[in-house]
Parts: structure tokens; sequence; C-alpha cells
């Protein structure tokens, strides 16, 4: 059965050889960086075969995505690549963004061309949802982890509830070690339904600000 498949598999690539011009050793690419970091930067090699061919535009689906090429016109057996580069700065968790190629090629016009990068945030916290129950006799303190995930530094810069009902502490444990107490001002017994927050802000090693928050509730 894998022989079978491999088969068709080669055969469906050397039947698209034969029409396209541009083939590409892989058109999706995924990258895992921190929040902070540089450009991130992707190399798609390809070849060129049957025809001369020119990539007349690149369209990009995001300005945060950019596209370089050393040319853009190519005789059979030219071997070349593009590189898409990603800029993080400003956002977080997973982005899927792409770029399109317009070629003078009859048979593939348009060559899409996709990265995914997920963004970790450089302080990671957890858990990001703290419980009690109505009518507990008593709202004990709960911990918060943050812990640094990258060697970069990261500065805590304050915690805060925004609520006079919800006590929060900061306690630092070492460099990359930090925790929050969270603790409910309620009177034992409470029934009523409450839902708060604890907003953590930071700056990265490049000086950017940022905040992520835990949700509390009473419920």
């Amino acid at each position: 059965m894998k022989c079978l498949l491999a088969s068709i598999s080669a055969m469906f690539v050397f039947a698209y050889s034969l029409t396209a011009t541009l083939v590409f050793e892989k058109t999706y690419q995924k990258k895992s960086i921190y929040s902070g970091s540089e450009k991130v930067i992707l190399s798609f090699p390809f070849v060129v075969v049957n025809e001369p061919t020119t990539i007349q535009s690149i369209k990009s689906s995001c300005g945060c995505t950019t596209a370089q090429m050393e040319k853009m016109s190519f005789n059979p057996g030219e071997n070349s690549k593009i590189q898409v580069i990603f800029d993080p700065k400003n956002r977080s968790g997973k982005q899927q963004k792409s770029v399109t190629l317009i070629t003078d090629d009859p048979n593939r016009p348009e060559i899409s061309l996709s990265v995914e990068v997920d963004i970790v945030p450089t302080l990671e916290i957890a858990p990001r949802f703290v419980y009690w129950s109505k009518g507990s006799n008593s709202f004990e303190k709960k911990k918060v982890k943050l812990v640094a995930n990258s060697t970069k530094e990261v500065e805590i810069l304050g915690v805060n509830a925004g609520d006079p009902l919800i006590h929060v502490e900061l306690i630092t444990i070492d460099e990359r070690n930090s925790s929050i107490e969270i603790e409910p001002l309620f009177e034992a017994g409470r029934q009523e339904f409450f839902r708060g927050a604890v907003d953590v802000t930071y700056r990265e090693s490049d000086g950017e600000i940022q905040k992520q928050t835990v949700y509390v509730f009473v419920k």
C-alpha cells in the first residue's frame, strides 16, 4: 500500500512538473518564536522547468509580511528562492500569512506561499482562570505561576486587580519565576456570582510593554 501511495505521489509530481514552470520544494512553512523576537525569514526554494518564466508581481496578505527575491525572470534549469519575511511586532498567538506570486505562466499564473508563525509569550502565566464556589465558608488564597519562557529578560512591572474586592500580591521567587496570590475579600457564604480580572504588565528585553490577564470567578 505504501509503495502504491509513493508511486501515485511521484506520478503527480512528474505530471505537475510537465505543466508548471516554477516547481517549489514546499509552499507552506511553520515556525514558533517568542514575543519580542526579530523578524522571521523563511526561504522557499524552487526550480525552473520547461519554459522561461517571469514573476510579474508579488502580493502580500498583510503589511507585516513581505517577500524578497534576487531577480524576477528565470530560464529553465535555474534554481532560486524567495524569502518571506514576517514582522511579529505587536502581534501574539498563531499568525497565518501568505504571499502570492503573479507569473506569466498560463498553466499556473498564481502561486501562493503560506507561513504560520506561533508567537509564544515570553512570560507564561498559569492558570489563566481562577475559580471559587458560591457559598464557600472561606475564600482562600490561590496562586498563579509566572514563568519567563526565554533567556531574554522579562521585567514584571506590576499586577492590578482593578476591583477592591480582589486582593493581589506579587511574589518574586528568582530571575525567571514569580507568582501572584489572589484572594477574594468576600464574606463567608457569599452567594452572588462574581467576575473580575487581574492584569499582569511586563516589559520585554526589546522595551515593548505587554499585558496578560488572569480571570477571576465566584460561581
